[in-house]
């Protein structure tokens, strides 16, 4: 048997419920079927989409300089990390990460509607030869802040039992 869930009055769609949900999300009542859906908002055709939102794959910069102001309810991203050694899929050093970062920090914020929320999830990394960890992650925040109008709202910190601590060779013991 399907819910009967209504929202300011309204039933809301049939939408699929997710397994062994027994009713819509409460994130439903954020839901507007009244508005167009997010991907009226870019010619391209997203890498994926749900009813209440879609995501696009490519290059960051010219999609989000292509989005309308004040168009976006919700922002996540994780950029590439300012790790001392080099992945294949590019990734700016610390020294260089803030103003590497501040012109997607100056899109994002100009694409978000005042209500709307940026998620970010950013690593932190050790300093080459120290047993020391870098500000530069912190940096980024203050700038965001300070320098582009964002208000820092809340820390989020990704406890991994399953990965060693880094680097190994400050936390590994000859026996």
């Amino acid at each position: 048997m399907k819910p009967k869930v209504r929202t300011n009055g309204r039933p809301l769609p049939e939408y699929p419920l997710v397994d062994l949900a027994s009713s819509v999300c409460e994130t439903a009542d954020f839901f507007r079927p009244a508005l167009a859906h997010p991907t009226s908002l870019l010619p391209m055709r997203p890498s994926y989409q749900t009813h209440w939102g879609a995501m696009y794959q490519g290059d960051a910069a010219g999609l989000l300089a292509s989005l309308p102001d004040e168009s976006l309810d919700l922002v996540i991203t994780s950029p590439p990390y300012a790790l001392h050694f080099k992945k294949e899929y590019g990734n700016v050093n610390k020294d260089g990460y803030v103003d590497w970062f501040r012109p997607f920090g100056r899109e994002i914020y100009r694409a978000l509607k005042p209500e709307g929320s940026f998620v970010l999830n950013i690593g932190g990394s050790y300093n080459a030869g120290m047993p020391t960890r870098s500000l530069y992650h912190f940096r980024v925040l203050i700038m965001l802040v300070e320098q582009l109008g964002f208000h820092l709202a809340q820390e989020c910190f990704w406890y991994n039992p399953a990965k060693l601590p880094s680097p190994a060779e400050w936390v590994t013991f000859a026996g």
